[in-house]
């Protein structure tokens, strides 16, 4: 009866649908089995959403209200669809706090459909053997075997199964983005209470720090390779007496402008061999990243709500660790003021003390009080071209390998992030579990009406070619669109007005 497996039943919806169509036939298929299963014994199942494989977050695929055979007590059934064998033992260590969390079951069905490697089997075994509540594990083999014994049952329900996972697939319904954000922010702050999270952050958080941005910053380093290196040129080959001021800013900025069509990546390499020394160049990135930049008592309302989210609770932290893109050290100088303790790791073999909180920087780290760390010339600095390139081909580097294991094993919130960069994109696709709904979270600013609009071509007349209309129909497709694909990264979006809204929002995840 192997034709009879999960892969073989209805072959025009692998072969021509997407992978979402054919996650939920998947799921509906196993599902009304077990459904078929419970039955012919007396039981029932239940669904969280209105039909078999529509699962909103937070809650199990099913329940079976009077267990199944001969094992008694509720129980739960989830189901990871998946053709990764890595991904399952991940996939149940996800899982598991969510079945603590819920006192009226008593066991869980968790089925899997990868084939799994020996390693692989009893790490899931000994995961399952650790855990307070009854664990079956489901393999693909006893999916045949269920479908089975319910093939002829199940046969007539394929039209139905099929015609329904389509349009689940396919369906887009227009659900208010204010409430799918509190929904998603309460589901964030039980997982932080419940099992913790990483944070991830990005260069946005330095936001009101006064920390120069991208283009502010390769400005500034313009200014100072014109000032240092020309100048020094000039001087020794008496061209002209000197460079004064009054030349530094325009050719700066002519060289910025020349520049502007390039990777930013590219220019910062233009920038860095035009330094030469290696010191010289990150003592001047230093200065140009520092020259301005608040202290961590006077940090931003995000930063410091972020940081407090960082307390440690007397049951341990909710924060398990720290992912930081930013080569500065704004964030520990607000976790410094906040008193609590942290250790800044940005080469590999480094690790934070028990009491510590792990703030890595995967990019390289430029402290403002250099003198305070050791070997920090070793650190992979990834401000250019040529480093990037460095750690984005090393699998096997230590920052690739710290990003990788939060990604797979923890729930992240990621803040501050354009998520453009194309190795974490990659890293987040490599590390997602499954193609269950996601499990990470990410603060996003919604593009505004006023803000497109102001965007859009003119006529002569100096009025928008863009109707108020149109454009709220584009954003609805706009937003809809950035959703679905950053959901195939495992990311669920939180949706902000603007960036004002972000530290209350941290405060709901803190429970305050």
């Amino acid at each position: 009866m192997a034709e009879k497996s999960l892969f073989a039943a209805a072959p025009l919806i692998f072969d021509l649908a997407s992978p979402q169509i054919r996650e939920q036939f998947h799921k509906a298929l196993i599902l009304t089995a077990v459904e078929l299963d419970a039955k012919s014994q007396n039981g029932s199942i239940k669904y969280p959403g209105e039909t078999a494989g529509l699962t909103p977050p937070g809650e199990f695929d099913a329940k079976l209200p009077k267990g199944m055979g001969d094992i008694p007590g509720v129980m739960a059934v989830w189901l990871c669809v998946t053709a990764s064998g890595s991904a399952v033992p991940a996939e149940l260590d996800r899982i598991l706090p969510q079945l603590d969390a819920n006192q009226d079951v008593r066991s869980l069905l968790f089925a899997y459909t990868a084939e799994l490697g020996e390693a692989e089997k009893k790490q899931l075994e000994e995961m399952a053997a650790r855990s307070p509540r009854e664990v079956h594990l489901w393999s693909p083999d006893d999916i045949r075997n269920l479908f089975d014994g319910q093939w002829d049952a199940l046969e007539s329900e394929f039209p139905h199964l099929a015609q329904m996972s389509i349009r689940a697939g396919l369906k887009t319904p227009n659900i208010d983005w204010k409430s799918l954000t509190d929904e998603r922010l309460k589901q964030l702050g039980d997982i932080y209470r419940r099992e913790g999270i990483v944070l991830v952050l990005g260069a946005g958080v330095s936001s009101g720090m006064d920390i120069p941005n991208w283009e502010q910053l390769l400005s500034n380093l313009h200014v100072a390779l014109i000032t240092q290196q020309l100048g020094k040129i000039v001087d020794e080959k008496k061209i002209f007496p000197s460079i004064g001021n009054e030349q530094i800013h325009p050719l700066a900025e002519a060289a910025r402008k020349i520049g502007e069509g390039e990777s930013p990546l590219l220019s910062a390499r233009y920038l860095r061999t035009g330094f030469g020394d290696p010191r010289t160049f990150q003592s001047v990135l230093s200065k140009a990243l520092y020259e301005h930049a608040t202290n961590g008592r006077k940090a931003s309302p995000l930063l410091k709500e972020l940081a407090k989210l960082c307390m440690p609770w007397r049951t341990g932290p909710k924060v398990r660790s720290v992912i930081t893109y930013n080569f500065d050290d704004l964030f520990e100088s607000v976790l410094e003021a906040e008193g609590i303790y942290y250790r800044s790791i940005y080469l590999g073999g480094q690790q934070a003390q028990d009491d510590e909180l792990a703030v890595y920087h995967p990019h390289g780290f430029l402290p403002k009080d250099a003198h305070r760390y050791q070997r920090l010339e070793e650190s992979t600095l990834t401000f250019s071209e040529e480093a990037y390139h460095r750690v984005f081909r090393d699998p096997y580097h230590w920052a690739n390998t710290t990003q990788l294991q939060s990604f797979q094993q923890s729930s992240c919130l990621l803040v501050g992030l354009s998520l453009t960069d194309p190795n974490l994109r990659r890293l987040l696709e490599f590390g997602r579990t499954g193609h269950g709904a996601p499990r990470h979270f990410a603060f996003m600013k919604r593009t505004s009406l006023e803000e497109l609009i102001a965007h859009s071509p003119q006529d002569a007349r100096g009025k928008p070619k863009v109707s108020s209309v149109s454009a709220k129909a584009f954003l609805d497709l706009h937003h809809k669109l950035q959703e679905d694909v950053l959901a195939e990264l495992g990311l669920a979006v939180i949706w902000f007005a603007s960036h004002d809204e972000m530290p209350r929002a941290v405060e709901k995840i803190r429970g305050r």
